[in-house]
């Protein structure tokens, strides 16, 4: 869940109409209600799989979602049917899985779309600044 959360204030901050997706899936089918073939679901899924996340991104994948993965060196079910899956080794010298691998994918992926849409991503967070602020202080800006 951290880095989904992570991922996720991330990309609020550089693409609107993004959405967190809380692990337990309750309010699941009010998700997919919105989701089509315009979207794209970035799904964390690592080793122990959950069955519900896997189902979950099977429905928006039959909706037309671009399905994201973020798994591990084995693959949950999911890259069956995933447009991209970013896999990445989990395991340590300890019996806990590291994420540190995972993590840095992510900060890879921001920076990569904002280096694809640097104009946008520049425009939403002058916006969101300035809301912050009630008012863009002069000469402000954000560089990248």
């Amino acid at each position: 869940m951290f880095l989904a959360s992570r991922l996720a204030s991330h990309l609020t901050h550089i693409r609107p109409k993004v959405r967190l997706v809380e692990p337990a899936l309750e309010r699941a089918n009010e998700v997919l209600v919105d989701i089509g073939p315009n979207d794209a679901l970035v799904v964390f899924d690592y080793r122990r799989y959950q069955k519900s996340v896997i189902e979950f991104a099977a429905a928006a994948h039959r909706l037309g979602a671009r399905i994201i993965l973020f798994t591990d060196e084995w693959k949950s079910p999911i890259a069956g049917f995933a447009t991209a899956t970013l896999s990445s080794f989990v395991q340590t010298g300890s019996p806990f899985d590291t994420k540190v691998p995972a993590l840095a994918q992510c900060e890879t992926l921001i920076a990569a779309l904002i280096a694809r849409f640097p104009e946008e991503a520049k425009r939403r967070l002058e916006a969101i600044e300035a809301v912050r602020s009630s008012a863009t202080p002069e000469g402000a800006s954000i560089d990248f």
